[in-house]
């Protein structure tokens, strides 16, 4: 298992236009804090989660048409363990680049 950093063959652009889609779709399945704390994050510009990625293909570099495997955890911050919802939710995301390197297919598959 690897980071996914640029070590696996992938550039910083294409990383983090990745990384943007699965916080994006992963954002629906997360659970909901209260109405008044969600708002003060959005007007924040924060989130209560913490995202971690570990890529799960073992050839690296990745080729341009392989399908890459990442494993995500999403933790809940500490300062929001009070609200009484589960703290950890790790996650399967299959991705595959497309020609348009802004919009990459994505599928998540919830694993604990």
């Amino acid at each position: 298992m690897n980071r996914l950093d640029a070590s696996a063959g992938l550039s910083a652009n294409a990383i983090d236009t990745i990384k943007y889609h699965i916080k994006k779709k992963i954002a629906g399945k997360l659970p909901e804090l209260p109405d008044e704390v969600e708002t003060r994050l959005f007007l924040q510009g924060r989130t209560p989660w913490n995202f971690y990625w570990t890529l799960l293909n073992s050839d690296v570099p990745i080729a341009a048409d392989e399908i890459i495997l990442i494993e995500v955890t999403a933790k809940l911050k500490r300062e929001f363990h009070h609200h009484g919802t589960i703290v950890q939710h790790t996650l399967r995301c299959k991705v595959r680049m497309t020609e348009d390197v802004y919009r990459p297919r994505v599928s998540i598959k919830r694993i604990a």
